[in-house]
């Protein structure tokens, strides 16, 4: 092999080494841009959710403590404080989100909302139209 030859050789390797680099380091940033961004996607889809379910959950207690602001005077109520509300809507929604929403895992879900309710005191109310 001559000289030129040679230097002719080197030249073609550096060349397809720089070419193999910019592939592998394009496909590789591709790829890690395309994870972050699924993950950026599935991250604000859950807050989302999160947000739904705080909102339904809020407007739930007050749907119901205007229904029992509405009983005859005297009356009196019981109701489970919003945090109950809210964590039973966000959980609703995330087994709805995930199809894990069945009898039996809303059977759990109830349950849930009863061990938390044991907890959490319960609102008394007397009305006094």
């Amino acid at each position: 092999m001559t000289e030129a030859e040679l230097a002719l050789a080197v030249q073609k390797i550096a060349i397809y080494g720089t070419i193999l680099a910019a592939l592998v380091g394009g496909a590789f940033g591709f790829l890690g841009n395309w994870v972050s961004t699924a993950l950026t996607k599935k991250s604000e889809r859950r807050q989302q959710l999160l947000q739904l379910g705080f909102e339904l959950g809020m407007k739930e207690y007050g749907a119901t403590a205007e229904t029992i602001k509405s009983l005859p005077a005297g009356s009196t109520a019981t109701q489970p404080p919003p945090q109950a509300y809210v964590h039973f809507n966000m959980r609703f929604i995330e087994l709805l989100e995930t199809g894990k929403l069945t009898p039996e895992t809303y059977k759990e879900l109830l349950a849930e909302r009863d061990r938390l309710t044991a907890v959490i005191p319960i609102l008394k109310i007397e009305t006094g139209k």
